[in-house]
């Protein structure tokens, strides 16, 4: 008899409950993420990661820490230093478009990604 089966042949209550929990598992991990991203729309985030990371080198560095912060609105900031944030990510980021960018953008979404093989096949040469 095969233990992940009952004796009809249907899966056994206990795979099933372990099945059921890591999917509730899953859906309660991005549903947590949803809400931390949602929430950032209201409420500013005391620091980033990366402000941590930064603040905690120089205390050890310097045995002090000299940090400070102040939150604008988006609106106020000049469009350069957003452009220069885009660019040290990635420098043609500003300049996409068309579909290699959906492609790009679905390769990193793996769920998404399955969706592309509704896309166009970029490789055939197109019609003048």
């Amino acid at each position: 008899m095969n233990p992940l089966r009952d004796r009809f042949g249907r899966p056994a209550p206990l795979l099933l409950r372990a099945l059921t929990l890591l999917a509730l598992c899953g859906l309660a991990l991005q549903l947590a993420f949803l809400g931390r991203i949602a929430l950032l729309v209201v409420v500013d985030p005391q620091s980033t990661t990366f402000q941590r990371s930064e603040a905690w080198r120089l205390l050890v560095q310097t045995r002090r820490l000299a940090w400070s912060q102040e939150w604008v609105d988006y609106d106020r900031i000049s469009p350069h230093p957003k452009r220069a944030v885009i660019a040290s990510e990635d420098a043609s980021f500003a300049d996409h478009a068309g579909i290699e960018y959906v492609y790009r953008v679905c390769s990193f979404l793996p769920l998404i990604g399955l969706l592309t093989v509704f896309l166009p096949d970029l490789r055939k040469p197109r019609a003048a």
